[in-house]
């Protein structure tokens, strides 16, 4: 057995409890420099666990690669003390968020939205909606209990929003720059903190910004080529790569102190997309390891200017938690699709519960309240399609009232579902 993917949780840890022994193995790992997932051997009388390391380099023969440290720890007695023993395990693992991430981001909520509208809405073309009307919404936002915005990426114009062709350009199909400063400015004015949807694991490979960086930010095949991603529509960068990280650090400069942004959501995760074939030692190093660095030099730039600003990237695992202060809830939404298919109500709540209890484990007891809650976003399907009215309004409610932020999708409020659309 092995981990999904970050979407259902790469929480990298195992558990394993022998009743008749009554003892508990806890396995985690701590991250010096390669990501690791958690894979877990059964035979007819043991299971095995162990971490698989996602390191590519080229290896020569007597070379020694240090890639990360297995923290294994054994407890005496019955499940509950086990598993009180693995969420100790946790907490020295050092996942985060950041000591001082500021406390007033778990106040309220988390309201995601573009001048467009919703994404169903997109496919009808330019209707002229632009920031201001955003803007003229903001005493409404503050009136949910909002208190953090997200502004989807302003650079291009739907359908394709995360295509970049300049890294400070703002579309003029949005509204102009003007609006947009106008639009954060009233958010502040009503106590909201306003976050950029960024891009910053390349550009578009047409951008001017190819030619003005130097060839070695960019990511190489093991030909020598620049590579190419999400459909050829980005070039890759390593972001490892100091000159990239520089790079980094004036957009979020401008996108500071030019437009007032208090933080950003990450696209994902402002991680590296691919290997760099140009570092043969580390080629895995323009992944998770640069990425997180570059967390950091994101993180960092946003404070630089605003103590409380904040970064959200776009991941589901307890190690995005390092260089950020809000990780959304990706496995929770995902066991809400699988658990509420169970027909005995009863059941499925106490397996909700159960779920809940074991995720907490997974992470840092200070980042649970980080974690972004939500049943809707862009990426996803209209919840009231997927469980029914009455259900997605049950689970809208408990994602507001479990510890985390809760989250809405624009006028997800209000009702939507796609045969509204169509009347």
């Amino acid at each position: 057995m092995r981990e999904q993917g970050w979407a259902r949780g790469d929480y990298a840890l195992a558990f394993v409890h022998s009743p008749s022994a009554k003892l508990s193995l806890s396995v985690g790992y701590a991250f010096t420099h390669d990501e690791a997932q958690v894979h877990v051997f059964e035979g007819n009388d043991s299971v095995s666990p162990a971490h698989q390391f996602n390191a590519i380099t080229v290896v020569e023969p007597g070379r020694t690669l240090e890639l990360g440290d297995q923290v294994i720890r054994v407890t005496k007695g019955e499940e509950q003390a086990g598993l009180a023993g693995l969420d100790a395990l946790v907490e020295t693992l050092e996942l985060g968020p950041p000591e001082d991430s500021p406390a007033s981001v778990h106040e309220g909520g988390l309201y995601e939205f573009h001048p467009w509208g919703r994404l169903e809405m997109w496919h009808q073309g330019d209707r002229g909606m632009r920031y201001p009307r955003l803007t003229e919404l903001m005493p409404y936002y503050q009136r949910l209990g909002m208190k953090t915005l997200w502004v989807l990426p302003v650079s291009w114009p739907p359908p394709w929003v995360y295509t970049l062709p300049e890294f400070d350009r703002v579309a003029p199909e949005n509204g102009s720059p003007e609006e947009l400063k106008a639009m954060v400015a009233a958010a502040h004015a009503h106590e909201m903190r306003q976050l950029i949807d960024l891009v910053v694991y390349g550009t578009r490979p047409d951008s001017s910004e190819v030619a003005k960086l130097p060839p070695e930010v960019w990511c190489r095949d093991e030909a020598g080529n620049p590579v190419l991603v999400w459909g050829n529509s980005v070039q890759a960068a390593d972001c490892s790569n100091p000159l990239w990280q520089q790079r980094i650090t004036e957009v979020i400069s401008h996108w500071r102190d030019e437009y007032g942004f208090d933080g950003t959501r990450l696209d994902c995760i402002g991680w590296g997309q691919t290997v760099n074939w140009a570092n043969p030692d580390r080629a895995s190093d323009a992944v998770a390891y640069g990425g997180l660095q570059l967390n950091k030099v994101i993180r960092d730039g946003f404070r630089e200017g605003n103590p409380d600003g904040v970064t959200l990237p776009e991941g589901g695992k307890p190690l995005v938690f390092t260089n950020s202060d809000l990780l959304f809830d990706y496995p929770l939404y995902l066991a809400m699709r699988d658990l509420t298919g169970q027909p005995d109500l009863a059941k499925w709540v106490a397996d909700t519960q159960e779920w809940l209890q074991l995720e907490g484990i997974g992470y840092p007891n200070r980042g649970v309240n980080g974690l972004v809650r939500f049943l809707q976003n862009h990426d996803v399907v209209e919840p009231s399609d997927f469980f029914g009215v009455g259900l997605s309004q049950a689970l809208q409610a408990l994602i507001t009232f479990i510890p985390g932020v809760p989250m809405v999708y624009q006028e997800q409020e209000i009702g939507r579902a796609s045969c509204r659309e169509r009347v």
